[in-house]
């Protein structure tokens, strides 16, 4: 046979041996004890089933006074009637309480016009009102009232004393024989047949004294356990309480009671098959191998001992190659399995020596297949045990603690928590966990009696949690500096969004965040340079008429101007004051629009005819010019609530600048139609300047697409425009494709 082959069965039959061995042993120590003192008629298995025939021979047979004869044992106390009579107030409160239960129901009979209900009903009232009355005026009425509650209950416990005790008496009758004299009567009770008359000490497996006193009646009432019984009772015509302890069912059926003196035994010829007997082999097979398990137990660690001496299984294990793959694990990770795999121990040993419970039939399949679990789990722990303890004896194995778990953690931590604030949420939540995980500690040890459970719950969820965590306040802590960063003005590198949870989503904010101030720097300075332009533009548009007025009006002055000379000059004067007036309008429209101090004048409009009318102004230019006109518009009129006035100008605006920036010799298109509840104005034409690319300028005031500005106009249209289609809250919308040029308006209609 191979040699490292002869080595691995050494070692397998060792292990074997070891574990089989403390396995026997810890199945006697810990089960074995009731099997090896005693006999199964000890068991408290057994004295229970007894205790139950007793109780059932008690009641049924024995203490058998009829419900008249404990009827007249019934007394009734001056506290019994004072508790009963003020159970529920004195006689105001009592009469207030039944006057104000019935006095609604009597109302909404009355306003139900039902005379025979409200009849009813106060029948009945005055019928409580007259019982609580005597209550308070008899204590003969209240007397009585209390024995017929008792008789009820006891009439209830004749009716259920069969139910309750006659399967048990019959089940024991089986295998129990009694034989019982009443010692003030000399009446004999037994079950013994004519057959087993002569029977003597040697013909029973079990015999026992039996002797029934007031307190046994006492016991059998409580192992009856009647519904209602022990502490009052329970009148069912009224269901009224009486909570009076010191006259319970119990005691006055006690009164009754009789003593009997004898014995119940079981003989040997008892019915194999019933469930006693069958316990009582199997207490006795399983005591045999208890001993087994005692002597072979003995034997395997013996032998183990031996055979670790002669042959060094114990050096041979070390130094196989497994040790070198255990070793790769680091070593927290190793005294946690350790710790697991002896957590399945415990729980395996003690599934697989259930079978010694005196109850159970081990004749299962199921039993050997967790005594392989528990073994093999054993072993598996010896083996990492021999590996644990052999670091400590062997000064070159190490325990490598800069791989370990912990230390990894430890380094995390050190590296991630650059800052208070993650220390200190770290802190708080390490500490929630240690005290959750306490109190569930206490509650564990109380109601298992082990730690095993709180052990599992921490590997399973609280070492989990715990990483989780600290991955958590990490990345936290790398959003922190983050955000400090920007707020010093820095703007670092995009934090990374990993997953879905409320911190992600805080990273995805500040990088939102980040190019915002990014985005704001560039409208700073956009908005500096539109600013520039804004100052320009207007000092530019407001001069150069101004200009005009003023140099017009020095020529004036002169004294030999003719008749035509000075018509020109005013007209010019006339037409470029006309021309200062529309531009500070235009300016004080759009700054009234902007900040929304404008009212409208809301009506129904039909917008087909509006855009006719702005049309219609321009029909003359339009004729003039070299453009081609294609309006499109529905055959039926379009009404909206709009402000009719305001609305024109948009159009009139829209349409003036199509004919002051169109370029010569192309068409222009007008759309107006309807879809989902929304009127649709499109307007197309193709420009003469270049526009350039960013259509939010064309919004800005005084903004022109004549950048020379040598063309009429005040750069305030579009401004206005969409000024008065957000009053609306409709929409106006810009599109450029290189020189043609669209602008949308949308209406709810």
């Amino acid at each position: 046979m191979d040699t490292k082959l002869k080595n691995r069965l050494l070692i397998g039959i060792w292990i074997l041996l070891l574990v089989s061995g403390i396995y026997g042993l810890y199945t006697v120590v810990s089960h074995g004890t009731q099997y090896i003192r005693g006999n199964y008629f000890q068991t408290p298995n057994f004295q229970s089933e007894l205790n139950e025939f007793e109780t059932a021979l008690a009641a049924l047979e024995l203490n058998h006074s009829s419900p008249l004869e404990v009827k007249k044992h019934i007394t009734v106390s001056d506290q019994e009637i004072h508790d009963y009579r003020y159970q529920y107030g004195d006689l105001m409160e009592q009469v207030s309480n039944i006057t104000e239960q019935y006095e609604n129901k009597i109302n909404e009979a009355k306003e139900n016009k039902n005379k025979n209900a409200e009849n009813y009903y106060k029948k009945e009232r005055d019928k409580k009102i007259d019982d609580i009355n005597k209550n308070f005026s008899s204590d003969d009425y209240v007397r009585n009232k209390i024995i017929k509650a008792k008789e009820e209950q006891i009439d209830k416990y004749y009716k259920n004393i069969k139910k309750y005790n006659q399967k048990n008496l019959e089940f024991g009758k089986k295998v129990f024989k009694y034989y019982l004299r009443d010692t003030e009567t000399d009446k004999i009770y037994t079950n013994i047949s004519s057959q087993d008359k002569d029977i003597n000490q040697n013909d029973m497996l079990f015999n026992d004294k039996f002797s029934l006193s007031k307190q046994t009646e006492f016991n059998t009432a409580n192992f009856i356990n009647i519904p209602d019984e022990g502490v009052g009772f329970q009148t069912t015509s009224e269901s009224e309480s009486l909570q009076t302890p010191n006259v319970t069912i119990v005691n006055v059926l006690s009164k009754s009671a009789k003593t009997y003196e004898g014995q119940i035994f079981i003989l040997n010829s008892a019915p194999k098959n019933h469930f006693i007997m069958d316990q009582y082999h199997n207490y006795n097979i399983k005591r045999v191998i208890i001993i087994i398990c005692l002597v072979f137990g003995l034997a395997a660690l013996i032998f183990s001992y031996y055979l670790n001496k002669k042959r060094n299984t114990y050096q041979r294990i070390v130094s196989t190659h497994l040790i070198k793959v255990y070793d790769r694990i680091p070593i927290d990770l190793r005294a946690m399995l350790c710790l697991l795999n002896l957590i399945f121990v415990t729980t395996f040993i003690n599934d697989s020596t259930s079978w010694t419970n005196v109850d159970y039939t081990f004749y299962s399949l199921d039993i050997f297949w967790e005594q392989g679990l528990a073994i093999l789990s054993m072993a598996t722990l010896a083996i990492q045990l021999i590996f644990l303890m052999d670091i400590v004896k062997n000064k070159k194995r190490s325990l490598q603690w800069e791989k370990s778990v912990i230390y990894l953690i430890y380094f995390s931590i050190s590296k991630t928590f650059q800052n208070l604030v993650g220390m200190q949420i770290f802190v708080f939540v390490l500490l929630t966990l240690v005290f959750c995980f306490g109190i569930v500690a206490a509650f564990s040890y109380y109601v298992w009696d082990s730690l095993i459970p709180i052990l599992l719950a921490f590997l399973i969820v609280g070492l989990p949690t715990l990483i989780l965590v600290l991955r958590y306040v990490g990345y936290l802590s790398q959003i922190i500096i983050n955000a400090r960063q920007i707020v010093r003005g820095e703007l670092p590198q995009d934090l990374p969004v990993k997953g879905l949870t409320p911190l992600a989503k805080l990273a995805e904010d500040i990088n939102t965040l980040k190019h915002g101030v990014k985005t704001s720097q560039k409208e700073q300075a956009k908005s500096e340079r539109l600013k520039n332009e804004l100052i320009t533009n207007v000092s530019h548009d407001l001069r150069t008429p101004l200009t005009s007025v003023i140099t017009y009006t020095e020529l004036l002055k002169t004294p030999d101007l003719t008749h035509d000379e000075r018509n020109s000059y005013v007209q010019i004067i006339d037409r470029k004051a006309k021309r200062l007036k529309v531009l500070i309008d235009d300016l004080f429209e759009v700054t009234k629009m902007t900040s929304g101090n404008i009212e409208l004048v809301m009506e129904q409009v039909n917008l087909n005819e509006l855009l006719e009318q702005a049309l219609a102004e321009y029909d003359d230019i339009i004729q003039d010019s070299k453009l081609q006109f294609r309006v499109t518009k529905p055959d039926k009129p379009v009404h909206a609530i709009v402000d009719g006035q305001k609305i024109w100008r948009v159009f009139d605006n829209l349409i003036g600048n199509i004919v002051k920036y169109s370029l010569e010799n192309t068409r222009v298109y007008i759309d107006l139609r309807v879809k989902e509840n929304e009127a649709i104005i499109t307007f197309k034409n193709v420009t003469k300047y270049e526009l350039g690319g960013n259509m939010d300028e064309l919004f800005e005031r005084f903004k022109r697409g004549d950048a020379s500005r040598h063309t009429e106009g005040s750069g305030l249209g579009l401004a206005i425009s969409k000024s008065i289609i957000d009053l609306h809250h409709g929409q106006f919308d810009i599109e450029l494709d290189g020189d043609l040029f669209k602008v949308t308006v949308k209406l709810d209609i």
